[in-house]
């Protein structure tokens, strides 16, 4: 694994600079779409003084949103700026706050209790309980040849926390939380997002094994590796949340959809 593809995984992401596209192959302005475009916004790279680190990650996420939709939409051009192109990428600029469904509220809770130290095992125990699949995830990795290592099988709820831990547990919560996002209808995309989705749960155990020799906590590597690539699926999401508004197909050509994807797939989209 190369340098640069760690720190995307552990460290800020480095954006690419915009690169403007010929006057004479754009079609006419986004006026079309339900938010304007926001204005481009320079990209932050590495941070060369300490008052760089003091960037909240909100708005430095806001600014790489801003910067790859302003570079998705230069490198888009002629007969590509299809009307359904304008409106999905109008929609992720705008409608921030709800680019993704939220997970269920079980896990919700399960996950902030995780994240509490003062809740007993007991109380975390009862929030799991209340969800068969939630509980079926941490017995299973509680019993797997990572955690196991050998020793007796865990029958009971709190015997699997106690052997993997809190940080494991809420790794666990995540993926269940992560899979009930994912697009489950049929089409051209259903495909393609099954193929996302398996890449993001190959890469977290090997993210999570590789941890220990960069020094980073194996459970947190986890969470990173699973997550790396979940802009994909708010994208994948919000196509299928305009298909059924629109009751019809919702269509990128493929250059079109790979080049979105591409671009604003790790931008907080």
């Amino acid at each position: 694994m190369s340098g640069g593809l760690f720190r995307r995984w552990f460290g800020r992401p480095e954006a690419k600079p915009a690169q403007a596209a010929p006057a004479a192959s754009r079609a006419p302005s986004l006026r079309v779409l339900d938010t304007p475009i926001p204005d481009a916004v320079p990209i932050r790279t590495e941070p060369e003084t300490a008052a760089e680190d003091q960037v909240p990650v909100e708005t430095w996420l806001k600014e790489q949103l801003a910067a790859a939709i302003r570079e998705v939409d230069a490198q888009t051009t002629g007969t590509e700026r299809t009307a359904t192109f304008l409106t999905l990428v109008g929609r992720l600029a705008g409608d921030r706050a709800d680019r993704m469904r939220r997970p269920p509220a079980a896990a919700q809770r399960a996950m902030s209790a995780c994240r509490q130290t003062d809740v007993s095992v007991e109380t975390l125990v009862d929030l799991l309980e209340a969800d068969p699949t939630l509980t079926q995830g941490i017995l299973a990795r509680a019993n797997s040849a990572y955690y196991s290592r050998g020793g007796s099988r865990c029958l009971s709820l709190k015997d699997a926390i106690l052997r993997q831990g809190r940080q494991s547990v809420h790794s666990v919560l995540l993926e269940q939380a992560m899979n009930t996002l994912i697009f489950t209808g049929g089409g051209p995309l259903r495909g393609m997002v099954d193929q996302v989705w398996s890449h993001m749960v190959r890469t977290a155990p090997i993210a999570r094994d590789l941890a220990p020799v960069f020094g980073v906590e194996p459970e947190q590597a986890f969470a990173l590796g699973l997550l790396h690539d979940v802009g994909k699926l708010a994208i994948f999401d919000r196509m299928a949340t305009l298909r059924t508004a629109q009751r019809s197909e919702f269509v990128l050509a493929g250059p079109t959809l790979s080049r979105t994807l591409r671009l604003l797939h790790d931008t907080g989209s």
